[in-house]
Parts: structure tokens; C-alpha cells; sequence
């Protein structure tokens, strides 16, 4: 990732680079399977995750610009369960 700042008046700070494309491709990807978070199933073996949450295989897809398939999963809030 690279990262600038730009502008004058209004300073912003800028991303660039594979990971965040990937990133906003995968995010464009919540609309079509109706889902708040979306990861990649490379993402998912490098990182711990609170209990509380569960993941849902979504299938291999090849994102705009790509050539490799990638492996796609939702990320989401466990259901509370009731106490007895």
C-alpha cells in the first residue's frame, strides 16, 4: 500500500496499491450477495476472530482486473443465544 497526502487547502490522505484495490472489489461484491462484510478466505486463515462471529463460504470469484480465482466468505454476528 502506498500512501500520500494531497491538496492545499483541504488535505486527504490518499491509498494506493493491489491491496486496496482488491479491498474495494471485494466490498462491491456485498451488494450482490446482500451482505454487510465480505472476506476473502486468504484474509480469514491469517486472522483470529472473536467467537461471537461465523463465516459462510460464498463460492470462488474472479474480481475485475484479476486472474486468480478468490475464494470468498461473509463474515457475521452470531445470534444470541438464549439463556436457560
Amino acid at each position: 500500500v502506498i500512501a500520500g497526502e494531497i491538496g492545499d487547502i483541504k488535505k486527504d490522505i490518499v491509498l494506493h496499491g493491489d491491496t486496496m484495490n482488491t479491498t474495494a472489489r471485494i466490498q462491491a461484491e456485498c451488494n450482490k450477495y446482500g451482505k454487510k462484510l465480505l472476506s476473502s478466505g486468504e484474509l480469514l486463515k491469517m486472522i483470529t476472530y472473536a467467537p461471537v462471529y461465523k463465516t459462510e463460504a460464498l463460492g470462488s470469484i474472479i474480481l475485475r482486473g484479476k486472474e486468480k480465482e478468490l475464494e470468498l466468505f461473509s463474515v457475521e454476528e452470531n445470534e444470541p443465544q438464549p439463556e436457560s
